[in-house]
């Protein structure tokens, strides 16, 4: 059945796609933790910034 092939590639396309994302999101937040214990916050200094490439 030609139907369950169209099901089967879209659903192993979503969750490619959707691990991607989450590994890119988890990597980027490790990032950010990093950057954030070399220097401590102070008062003057904005919140986070992300960069996200679909804004």
């Amino acid at each position: 059945m030609p139907q369950l092939d169209v099901v089967y590639a879209l659903l192993t396309f979503i969750w490619a796609w959707s691990t991607l994302v989450v590994m890119m999101i988890k990597i980027r937040t490790i990032m950010l933790n990093k950057e954030l214990e070399k220097k401590p916050m102070t008062n003057d200094q904005p919140g986070l910034i992300w960069n996200l490439p679909w804004t």
